[in-house]
This record gives C-alpha cells, structure tokens and sequence, in this order.
C-alpha cells in the first residue's frame, strides 16, 4: 500500500497541501482529480519524494519513502512526471532503454522483458523505435514513455509494485487517451500493478479509475469509490461550476459542463 498520512506541504507562509490522508492498493486505479490549482501536482511530488512535506509522513509497503535508497525505490516504483524533457537527440530506444540503465541484471532476461513491454505498449509500432525521441509525435512520445515506465517497473519476480502517472493522457487524441489507458488498466488486471494517476477528464476518471481522490484547494474534499463520488452536486462543488449528467440506453454515463 501507498499511504500518506496528516501530509502539509507549505512554501514560506502559503500552504500548498494540507492535511492530506491518501491511501493506494494495489491492482487498482486511483485517480486524483480536481481544479488546476487544487494541490495534485504538488501531492504527486511529495509521494515520489521529489519534494518534502512540512509535515506528515509518506510510506511504500509499511516503509517510510526517505528509508529507501534511490535504487531500492526504482525497483518497486516508477514515476511518468507531467513534463519529460529529452535534452539530447536520443532514439526512441535509448529512451526507453533509460528504464533500466541502473539495473545489474542478466541481459537475456532483460531481452525478454524489454519485448514484453514492447508487445505490451508498441504493438505493431515497433518501427518508432529507430526514430529520434524528437521527430515523434506527442501520442507517440507518450507510448515511449509509458513503456519506459513499465521496463522499469515490470519484471518476473511476484514483488509489489506501484507505477505514478502525470497527466498521462493530457493533450492526446481522444482515441490515443483510450488506448493508453485501456492498456495500463490491462497491466493492473494481469499484473496486480497500483496505479496512483492524476487526471483531469471528468468522464474518463469515471471510465477508469477504481478509487477517486477530489482535491480543491489544497485539501482532499471528497474521496472513495467513484460510483459514490460521482453525483452532480459534488462534482459541481469540486470544479465550481454547473454540471449535466446523460446515460444512454446501453447505460453509459458521461458528464457535460
């Protein structure tokens, strides 16, 4: 489990989070949602320890995040930030070969797990490979991400594991979003993977995730099972604004402003 307890992040007088309690199980999806501005961000980079919190505590598997060495945490955790800067003219393989760059392991077995992952994330576009990083298009930038998150991240060994996710799907094709999703939701099922994911979609938070944390201003205002969260009057309350629910006749809901 993935637990932050009594968690504030401050900078200088402004509270950024407050009082935060966030729990993640594994094989399941738990999305953080809410306005721009809410605190998700800010929540993400205390749990991968990128930032510290003022105050609380942040802890993998019953152990405390700062008692982890670097290599410890990459072993059972994997991280895909909001914004991911390739600085030099990598190929789209170098890139994902950086999932596993400070791994000392056997490199058949790597072999096998690196086309694991492609069938898994690149299936039928392994051509992208031989491509610079650069010259890809944003959804195709993004598949190279994500599979640079599951090399890392994926292997035989029945040890748990936790993948965190940014905006995954932010500025991506409504058919890429899909896609992406369906197969990390693939990955949870088989894998029994924990998947800790902010997005910003209403419906496709109610499309995919198992759990849903609402942030407004810095606090969590309302979490739980999504079938219990999502009413109009507290997804209207969360973004301020009205909102209008529609289910069809094969009963598929989806959320309007």
């Amino acid at each position: 489990m993935y637990e932050v307890q009594n968690v504030s992040y401050r900078v200088k007088s402004k509270t950024i989070v407050d009082k935060i309690n966030f729990k993640a199980e594994l094989g399941k999806m738990t999305v953080i949602a809410g306005k721009n501005g809410a605190g998700k961000s800010t929540l993400l980079k205390i749990l991968t320890n990128e930032i510290t919190p003022s105050m609380g505590r942040v802890s993998l598997f019953g152990k405390d995040i700062p008692e982890f060495s670097a290599l410890e945490l990459a072993q059972v955790r994997s991280v895909l930030p909001q914004e991911q800067k390739v600085a030099f003219s990598l190929s789209a393989n170098a890139v994902l070969e950086l999932g596993r760059v400070f791994f000392d392991e056997n490199s058949a077995q790597k072999q096998r797990l690196k086309k694991h992952v492609i069938a898994l994330m690149l299936s039928g576009k392994e051509a992208l490979l031989d491509q610079k990083f650069g010259a890809l298009s944003g959804g195709e930038k993004q598949r190279v991400q994500l599979a640079r998150v599951l090399y890392q991240i994926l292997d035989y060994e029945e040890t748990p594991k936790f993948i965190i996710l940014d905006e995954p799907v932010a500025g991506l094709d409504i058919q890429i979003q899909k896609e992406l999703l369906d197969t990390i939701r693939q990955i949870v099922m088989d894998a029994g993977v924990g998947v800790i994911m902010v997005l910003h979609d209403i419906n496709l938070i109610y499309e995919y995730a198992d759990v849903v944390y609402f942030m407004k201003e810095g606090e969590v205002c309302s979490s739980g099972c999504k079938e219990e969260k999502f009413t109009i009057e507290s997804l209207s309350d969360v973004y301020d604004t009205s909102l209008s629910e529609y289910s069809n006749a094969e009963g598929v809901t989806r959320f309007f402003y």
